[in-house]
């Protein structure tokens, strides 16, 4: 029987839990799920499950009951309390997630509801017209207002550039996790997401995210311009060369491709 001076006593000797989200049904892992550990239900701490549905929190206060909870926006929720969280540990914590029956609305769009309507696009305008200007509170506000009238990715990857740019991390981040739990399939996001990874040093997450973003449709190369960055930092020239190919097969005519030709060239003769 679990009682509340055996719980405390069991709490003061937990300082960290780690878990992975997975589907119920498929057993495959589920990232960019968004777990959240809450004691007397205040939140303590949140993250998302990373691409291999991992999760962890480290450097608990003692002595607290916790509750954990994980949502999805394809899923539904599920909660662990206090007791049975308890139980579980030390071992890894595996939360399942059984898949909704009906998409959430919004959860799936066509392309044609992704433009975004000329209202937004005003915002977007006079957003970039105040970066310009270093005017970044108004941007902020001008951004707001876009994301407000419209869902189309582009938007949440402009606005997590300006918040990059100010060394907002943790904001950007949610900001993007947020829209591609709403658009999956949109591979602009994870390259968005693999550049605030590459900024804070996190590479082998930046990876994860532009190989993601390189499956799926998007309209921006440099994803693998990234890449490339990452194996020359591994010093893997070969594999910047690959990268620089890829670029070029995608944008052919872009605005660096002549430049990147002469890189590719360079680094073929030394790998």
């Amino acid at each position: 029987m679990w009682t509340p001076i055996l719980v405390l006593a069991l709490a003061a000797q937990i300082s960290a839990i780690q878990g992975e989200v997975r589907d119920a049904q498929s057993h495959n892992v589920i990232p960019f799920a968004k777990v959240t550990l809450a004691s007397a239900r205040t939140t303590v701490d949140w993250r998302y499950s990373d691409q291999n549905g991992r999760f962890d929190f480290a450097g608990l206060p003692a002595a607290t009951y916790y509750v954990l909870s994980v949502d999805h926006p394809s899923y539904n929720s599920v909660e662990l309390d206090g007791s049975s969280l308890l139980a579980a540990l030390p071992a890894l914590i595996r939360m399942e997630l059984v898949p909704r029956e009906k998409p959430l609305s919004g959860s799936t769009v066509s392309a044609s509801e992704l433009s975004i309507p000329k209202n937004a696009r005003k915002e977007l305008d006079r957003a970039r017209n105040y970066v310009q200007h270093e005017r970044l509170d108004l941007a902020e506000k001008s951004y707001l207002k876009a994301a407000a009238l419209s869902d189309a990715p582009e938007i949440s990857v402009k606005f997590a550039d300006l918040y990059s740019t100010q060394r907002r991390y943790r904001e950007a981040e949610t900001l993007l996790v947020e829209a591609i739990r709403r658009h999956s399939n949109a591979g602009d996001l994870y390259h968005a997401l693999a550049t605030i990874y590459f900024a804070q040093g996190r590479d082998d997450d930046a990876v994860e995210l532009a190989q993601q973003a390189h499956v799926r449709k998007h309209g921006i190369a440099d994803v693998h311009l990234l890449l490339a960055k990452i194996q020359l930092k591994r010093q893997n020239l070969a594999g910047v060369a690959d990268e620089l190919e890829i670029y070029l097969r995608e944008a052919p005519a872009g605005p660096n491709s002549e430049r990147i030709r002469q890189d590719l060239a360079k680094y073929r003769n030394r790998s």
